[in-house]
Formats: structure tokens, sequence, C-alpha cells
């Protein structure tokens, strides 16, 4: 009856979701966003906004540099509708400043691929300020930069939170990233389509607001709203989306 997706396409399941809605299927949109305009609601954030807020909070900290601040950017993968976005946010915010990106790198987000982006940047430009990128690259960023040696000169930001970058801020190994409060966002997106199937109003764009999860809140925000519950592991099933004729 229903169908909630968290898609890695923007564009890749619209074909898929127009003959799920043909068949009188309910379909939500959940955090990463898809081009469909046959969803039936969406529970997301702006993730321009997320790479603006990565951008904003860097840009903050140099204010009155006098030298350039050089950053490698990995947004993840080339294509994705989030990475694309993201990009866009983070350039945005540093325009005008003195931060200034020396290299970008796409993608897979898996770690071995970005730990190998990593160490081809870091023998390329020794010389940076900053990794910031997807929540992959800062947490293989930890090892890679303390295996070089360069903890103490190479600052890591994510532009979204994850379980390992709240560990890498609590160590003190992020600095810090803003959170989309994921699980709030779920919880939405089960909310919309209980309301929908049960004929009830709702509303159809929701997303939480954005804020940045650094040291100075670290061990104080809520982070219910971000992580799954300690313990819990994904469990995962492939299969065939089947219609009647």
């Amino acid at each position: 009856d229903g169908v909630i997706i968290g898609a890695i396409s923007y564009e890749g399941l619209n074909d898929l979701i127009e003959e799920m809605v043909k068949q009188e299927i309910t379909v939500i949109d959940l955090v990463n966003g898809m081009s469909s305009q046959h969803v039936h609601a969406r529970s997301s954030v702006s993730f321009e906004e997320m790479g603006f807020q990565a951008g904003a909070y860097i840009v903050s900290n140099h204010i009155e540099a006098t030298r350039p601040v050089n950053v490698a950017w990995f947004p993840g993968p080339a294509g994705a509708g989030w990475v694309i976005a993201g990009d866009k946010g983070f350039k945005k915010a540093i325009s005008n400043s003195a931060v200034n990106i020396v290299t970008s790198r796409y993608g897979d987000t898996g770690k071995k691929a970005q730990e190998a982006l990593l160490l081809d940047v870091l023998k390329k430009h020794p010389d940076l300020d900053y990794i910031v990128g997807n929540a992959v690259t800062a947490a293989a960023a930890v090892k890679v930069i303390r295996s070089k040696g360069l903890s103490d000169k190479i600052k890591i930001f994510s532009y979204y939170f994850t379980s390992e970058v709240y560990r890498g801020i609590k160590r003190g190994q992020i600095l810090g990233a803003p959170t989309d409060s994921a699980v709030i966002q779920g919880r939405i997106a089960v909310d919309q389509l209980v309301r929908i199937l049960d004929g009830e109003p709702y509303l159809k764009d929701v997303g939480p607001k954005i804020y940045v999860i650094d040291k100075h809140n670290i061990h104080t925000f809520d982070k219910t709203t971000s992580l799954a519950p300690s313990g819990f592991r994904a469990t995962y099933s492939v299969g065939v989306p089947r219609f009647s004729n």
C-alpha cells in the first residue's frame, strides 16, 4: 500500500515511482531526495543547506585570515542529487572568503574508495588546512592523517552527521558537522504515510531544522534525533518489485 524510499539516484527511480503511483501505491521520498513529481510527500532537508552550513562554519573560523585557507573537498558520488546540492551549498558559503578549494574529489562512499582518494590528495597537496566532505571521508580521514603525522595540521569537517562522525567529534578528531536529524526524518516519513493511507490531513514537504554539532554541544544535544539506538543493526533484503497487470 505504501513505499518509503531513501534513494541514491536523484532521477533513477522516476519510471518505477510513476508505475507505483498508477497502481495506487503511496510513495514517500525520504532524506536523499528524488526529482519525481509523482511522489505523494517528502521528508527531507536541503542538502544545499547542509553544504552551506559546513562552508559557513569554516568561513566563520577565518574571518580575518591573511592567507588562503586550503580545503580538499570530497562531496560524494558524482551525479547523486544530494551531492550536487551539497556541492552547490558549500561553494556558495565560501565564495568571497579566504577559504579556497584546492581540489575536489568525487567518488563512491565506500571506505576503501574514500581512503584511496584521500591518500592521493595528500600526496599531491601536503599544505592542506582542512579535509571537508561526506561522512565516510571524514571518518576515513581520521586514520589517514594520523598515519601521515598530520593530525595537528589538518582539520576534518563533515557536511552531514553519522555515528562515526559523532564519535570523531567527541574524541576531538573531527571538528564538526551539520545534522539533518535523520531519525526525525524517518518518523516524519512514517507519519506522512500513515496519514495518507488513513485519509487524514498531512503536510507534503517537511524537514527538521539544520544545525551544526561541534565540541560545544556534542554532549548536550539529543543524539536520539540523529543516530540509531545503541546496538541497532540494519537488516537488508533484496527483491524485485511486482505490480498487478
